[in-house]
């Protein structure tokens, strides 16, 4: 076993079980091409799983299910964001998901980016990145962003007093301060809503 290969074997093994990585994480251990073949190496021998080209998972063993569970799909989408150095904000259903709202799983899982129109299978599941502009990705907080999401895509005629009281409920104060003062150039309808949530 030479040195890039130790190394690289040692980094992963701090790693936790289910976690991700990709290729870029183990330039400091060997070059590019080197890490890639190691890695191709290390999954052929079922050591790690390939999620997607240059993103990597650390199996995870369920006892309950007596098999490797995989990595969820907003992890991944995590992770190909850190990859590329893109800001991403769930939208559709996931964001509906996220939010306690919804659940029903997702068709397609959708994401908002300042990267990019992206498009990948994970487990037999769509992935999408929307480009969008950066005006939507920044200036609020993640979870703010989230709650216009979850807003657009429900739809005015569909916030009830339901959508409103599980927003209560599972959003903080902090979070709800922020929502008032972050998001006063959305759309009128979404921002008296989310002046109900404050209340």
């Amino acid at each position: 076993m030479n040195n890039s290969t130790s190394a690289i074997k040692e980094y992963l093994s701090q790693a936790q079980e289910g976690s991700l990585f990709s290729i870029n994480e183990l330039v400091n251990y060997a070059s590019y091409g080197t890490a890639k073949k190691i890695l191709q190496r290390m999954e052929k021998n079922g050591e790690i799983v390939r999620v997607i080209d240059g993103i990597y998972s650390k199996p995870k063993f369920s006892k309950l299910l007596n098999k490797n569970v995989p990595s969820s799909i907003p992890d991944v989408a995590n992770k190909i964001a850190e990859k590329f150095a893109w800001n991403i904000i769930p939208s559709g259903d996931i964001a509906l998901n996220m939010l306690h709202l919804s659940t029903q799983v997702p068709a397609c899982y959708e994401y908002l980016s300042n990267g990019p129109y992206r498009e990948y299978e994970i487990y037999g599941m769509k992935l999408k990145f929307k480009h969008t502009t950066n005006r939507l990705l920044g200036g609020m907080s993640s979870k703010s962003a989230l709650v216009i999401q979850a807003f657009k895509t429900l739809g005015e005629e569909n916030i009830t007093s339901n959508v409103l009281q599980t927003l209560k409920e599972i959003l903080t104060d902090d979070e709800k301060k922020a929502l008032l003062d972050e998001c006063k150039r959305v759309p009128a309808w979404i921002y008296e809503y989310i002046k109900k949530i404050g209340v």
